[in-house]
């Protein structure tokens, strides 16, 4: 067992309490109590005094969460936009995917998924949610960034975002890299799960959206995807079809 001591300890958004801190036991808190109380422990010899971090200077809080990431995105921090780009459908079309995320391989993966690690911990974050949009990526890529993220010792769900813009066969080879990546983190019940994802309404059939939302369920799996991609997606679909993205969902 050991045990924090903080200054302030913020349990929750409405609980925030003075001169407290708690104990761990099997990487999990086991209980919270004043510093004195922490203190009592160690004179009893419940706790020995190295096992016993001094934080009283300091705030302490749960990690942050980081619910949709795109780590990969850091790529594109500070370039020049490239390409004719009049409104969304053209800033897809005319750069991000012919520029960003085509462009993206393995390598370009783990050097920015230990560079984004780094950049989140020192900002609190200790967890999050990413999605990586690389649909020429190779057939190893999320099993090998879930593993760079674990070594990192963040919580963490990785996926490949799974779509038919390229063609239909590169969507499924994508949702079978989800899938694969689920089942490997599963089995391994660490830090890191898998999750499947798909893109949006506009680049994703009925068919196909189905076929994503099996196979989370079958695995017990996240199913993540962007819903209402910027008033470009409901806009579209509204027009097309009379629905909006939640409704089709």
């Amino acid at each position: 067992m050991k045990a924090v001591k903080a200054g302030w300890l913020i349990c929750a958004f409405d609980d925030i309490r003075e001169d407290c801190g708690f104990l761990i036991a099997d990487g999990r808190v086991e209980e919270v109590l004043t510093n004195a109380g922490i203190d009592s422990l160690t004179e009893k010899g419940t706790l020995a005094a190295v096992d016993v971090l001094d934080r009283r200077e300091s705030i302490v809080f749960p990690g942050f969460v980081n619910a949709h990431m795109h780590q990969y995105g850091m790529l594109s921090h500070g370039i020049p936009q490239a390409g004719d780009v009049r409104d969304f459908d053209t800033f897809l079309s005319n750069y991000w995917w012919p520029y960003i995320e085509n462009r993206i391989r393995k390598e370009q993966v783990l050097i920015t998924a230990e560079y984004t690690a780094a950049e989140m911990l020192h900002s609190g974050i200790t967890a999050f949610c990413d999605i990586l949009e690389a649909p020429y990526t190779e057939d190893d890529t999320l099993i090998a960034q879930g593993e760079l993220i674990e070594n990192t010792g963040m919580r963490a769900v990785v996926s490949l975002e799974s779509s038919e813009r390229v063609s239909p066969e590169n969507g499924m080879r994508c949702l079978g890299q989800n899938a694969r990546a689920a089942d490997y983190f599963a089995a391994r019940s660490g830090v890191v799960r898998g999750a499947i994802c798909t893109h949006t309404t506009f680049t994703c059939s009925d068919g196909f959206i189905r076929q994503a939302a099996e196979l989370a369920q079958a695995r017990g799996a996240l199913l993540q995807f962007h819903l209402s991609e910027s008033r470009y997606e409901p806009d579209r679909l509204c027009r097309e079809r009379n629905l909006t993205p939640a409704a089709l969902y």
